[in-house]
């Protein structure tokens, strides 16, 4: 707890210093707080745009929220800062995960129909 309220005064202290809310973040995360760590992910992008860290977590975050569309976004966007590193592979194949879990809500969303005939 000592981290989180130091993180916590950081960032009221600068609200634009996103190493801090990308931090923040983690700690949330491991405390099951997984909400709060999207909000303070996208807060760390707010402050930076361009901070792949915080794009990559966020991306985990929202696909662990089941939020596949959003996280697949992300996923895109820490991909044009980084396509070869190993975290780079990593986010590839998490980005083909949202890509077919979308597909499989979308076939999903039509079946009743079908099945119905109507349309």
């Amino acid at each position: 707890m000592e981290a989180e309220a130091a993180y916590r005064w950081a960032v009221k202290a600068d609200p634009n210093f996103s190493p801090a809310w990308h931090n923040l973040a983690d700690l949330l995360d491991e405390s099951g707080q997984l909400t709060e760590a999207v909000d303070c992910e996208k807060r760390a992008l707010t402050a930076d745009p361009q901070y792949a860290d915080a794009m990559f977590n966020l991306a985990l975050f929202l696909q662990r929220l089941e939020n596949h569309a959003e996280a697949a976004t992300w996923w895109t966007r820490y991909l044009e800062h980084d396509r070869t590193s190993q975290w780079a592979e990593r986010a590839k194949r998490a980005l083909k995960y949202c890509e077919m879990e979308m597909a499989s809500a979308a076939s999903t969303a039509v079946e009743p129909a079908e099945t119905t005939g109507r349309p």
